[in-house]
C-alpha cells in the first residue's frame, strides 16, 4: 500500500520534488490560472482553470501528489531488489 496525499506534510513535498527535478506552479489563463508541472524538463499543464482563491490549495495539492508518485516509486523499487 502505497502513501497518499495526506500522509505528506507540505514542507516535506516540496523539499522532494525539488530533490528530484520536479516544479510546481501557476500559469495565468485570463481571470483564472493554470496549474503547471515541470518534471525534468517535461511541462505539463493541467487543462481544469482554478480560481485565484483556490490556486495555493491546487498547487499544494499536486506537490503532495507528485511527492507521493516519487516516493511509491522509490519504495516500489527498494522492494524489487
Amino acid at each position: 500500500m502505497g502513501l497518499e496525499l495526506r500522509d505528506i506534510d507540505i514542507n516535506q513535498a516540496i523539499t522532494i520534488c525539488r530533490r528530484n527535478g520536479v516544479q510546481v506552479d501557476s500559469v495565468p489563463d485570463g481571470k483564472r490560472f493554470l496549474v503547471r508541472v515541470i518534471d525534468n524538463g517535461e511541462e505539463v499543464i493541467y487543462d481544469k482553470p482554478v480560481y485565484s482563491h483556490r490556486l495555493h490549495s491546487a498547487i499544494s495539492k499536486t506537490w503532495r501528489y507528485n511527492a507521493a508518485k516519487i516516493l511509491n516509486k522509490q519504495n516500489a523499487s527498494k522492494s524489487k531488489t
